[in-house]
């Protein structure tokens, strides 16, 4: 099992995944606070394909079946615990779907976090991400980890961008719209963390009318287009 360092990029065929066959994205965290795990569906600009593809607690499925949350504990726990799991069928995305990103976020700054760890499984572990409450800084949103398609190889990342602005700064560098006067959406600027990420809230039933992420008919994705 390789540990993946921040800003470490690799082919999953190295890691020796197969990229046909289903993966499980796990998150380990031990936090005394209650934070989100999302993941984005983006096309080759980096903008997302649209608000269906923006999976998480509240909408845990993509429109194709091929990216779903299979299971989530949103509450903060003294141990370590499994507090999300993905499964991702990279082979039967559509073909405009050029990356995944998996963000975290929260209301109050990560830096509180204790423990994050993010596992890449096949059968057995193949890949393993830790953050300690020292890598976070005061951002509440931060890009964790990618994968992304190059030259038609899918690749994983090791990102930890954290987001000034929290969760809209996010929603916004995809493309998405943030109403206007939302207290998150004042700074955007992007944060680089020098140890590892951070991230704020995608809880659309907690702050509805926060997100207001467009619906682009060019990116809809027909089901016939649903597998490669």
């Amino acid at each position: 099992m390789l540990s993946l360092t921040v800003g470490q990029r690799l082919s999953l065929s190295n890691l020796e995944i197969d990229d046909t066959t289903v993966i499980t994205v796990k998150f380990t965290r031990q936090s005394p606070i209650e934070m989100d795990i999302s993941c984005f569906a983006l096309d080759v600009t980096g903008r997302l394909i649209n608000d269906d593809y923006m999976v998480f607690y509240n909408q845990p499925t993509s429109p194709c079946g091929q990216i779903k949350l299979t299971h989530y504990e949103s509450q903060p726990t003294a141990n370590k615990g499994i507090q999300a799991e993905f499964e991702v069928n990279l082979s039967k995305l559509a073909n405009n779907i050029d990356s995944l990103f998996f963000v975290l976020s929260a209301d109050t700054p990560l830096n509180q976090v204790q423990s994050l760890e993010i596992g890449i499984w096949q059968q057995s572990q193949k890949v393993q991400t830790e953050y300690q409450a020292a890598d976070f800084a005061q951002q509440q949103a931060s890009m964790l980890m990618q994968l992304y398609r190059k030259s038609g190889v899918w690749r994983i990342s090791n990102v930890a961008q954290g987001f000034n602005g929290g969760l809209a700064a996010i929603v916004q560098h995809f493309g998405g719209d943030v109403e206007e006067g939302s207290s998150t959406a004042a700074d955007v600027t992007a944060t680089p963390v020098q140890a590892k990420p951070s991230l704020e809230k995608v809880m659309l039933d907690k702050a509805p009318k926060l997100v207001n992420l467009p619906k682009r008919p060019r990116y809809r994705l027909r089901s016939a287009s649903c597998s490669n």
